[in-house]
């Protein structure tokens, strides 16, 4: 029996909380089969 191949994405964002749910959908849509997230919560700049 052969193991089928698995692809992978990374990723790192900052303050990407809003698009996070659409960029995940997105990524299984086009066949990634795991994905990585570092995710840097900064402050907000004046």
């Amino acid at each position: 029996m052969t193991k089928a191949a698995k692809t992978a994405v990374m990723a790192c964002m900052r303050n990407g909380g809003l698009f996070i749910v659409e960029w995940l959908a997105y990524n299984h849509v086009i066949s990634f089969d795991q994905v990585v997230i570092y995710s840097s919560i900064a402050p907000p700049r004046f």
